[in-house]
């Protein structure tokens, strides 16, 4: 899932870990114009036309070039900052690593060792996608097909499936579904396939429930999600939570110097 949203058509997020090995791919950000977002989102789905403004517009998010937050959850806690625009990634910790995407390639210093997952490529911007959902699919290179509604669990939803152009991140495969609540429209689940690892995964499915979200800087975005498994069309085993703090939006770019891969820093090779 690199966020698999047809690259998606059921993302998902647990694999945080596993399929939060889901890696994201690298794919552009829509442009800021208003009159290019304004034609983009009229060719969206209605469903995703009313969740895009329940968290807070297209046209605001695109306002803004810098994006700050702490994934505290994790037995580390990690910093992450992206540059909207480019894309470029750069996590920090304590002292047990740093992770970076340049523009070009995925870093790790003091070494790729420092990591302990299984793939910094996989991971630099995998926390990203899921949080940034669902703005991240109004990207160039989207296709999107709106789902019959369900009512899932007591709750009646919109689904959109989305899915990626061919070139269009490193794992164009991965499938999401987009489960837009009918009653305030926000995202309250996602479904995904991870095909990072093994294309073979792409009709595996998980499944992400956002719990609680958060407003910052005129956005709804999300404060925590958890993973499960996706069995017989229901949750199943719990995989894992995300929680997201101290998220901050700035209008200007991040210094582009801050994604340059430091002298002793090992580059990753993408493999798995």
């Amino acid at each position: 899932m690199y966020i698999a949203i047809n690259k998606a058509t059921t993302l998902a997020l647990g694999i945080w870990v596993s399929i939060l090995a889901v890696s994201c791919d690298e794919k552009k950000s829509p442009s800021s114009s208003d009159e290019s977002i304004n034609a983009r989102i009229q060719q969206m789905p209605p469903a995703l036309q009313e969740g895009l403004k329940a968290h807070g517009g297209l046209q605001k998010w695109a306002t803004y070039g810098t994006l700050n937050y702490t994934v505290a959850s994790k037995n580390i806690p990690e910093d992450h900052l992206i540059d909207l625009n480019s894309r470029k990634v750069l996590i920090t910790t304590d002292s047990t690593f740093t992770m970076g995407f340049d523009g070009q390639d995925v870093w790790v210093s003091p070494n790729l060792a420092a990591y302990p997952g299984s793939s910094a490529t996989f991971y630099h911007n995998l926390v990203f996608y899921f949080f940034s959902l669902p703005f991240v699919v109004a990207d160039p290179g989207v296709n999107y097909t709106a789902l019959p509604d369900i009512t899932f669990n007591g709750v009646a939803y919109s689904r959109i499936s989305i899915s990626f152009g061919d070139s269009v991140g490193e794992s164009p495969d991965d499938q999401y579904i987009l489960w837009f609540r009918k009653s305030d429209h926000l995202l309250g689940m996602i479904n995904y396939s991870v095909t990072y690892f093994d294309a073979a995964n792409a009709s595996k499915f998980n499944a992400m429930v956002y719990d609680e979200w958060q407003t910052v800087n005129g956005l709804k975005i999300p404060k925590k999600w958890t993973s499960y498994k996706w069995e017989n069309d229901s949750l199943g085993d719990k995989r894992g939570a995300t929680l997201i703090t101290d998220v901050s939006f700035q209008e200007g770019a991040p210094d582009a110097t801050l994604f340059q891969k430091p002298e002793t820093a090992e580059i990753d090779n993408k493999g798995n």
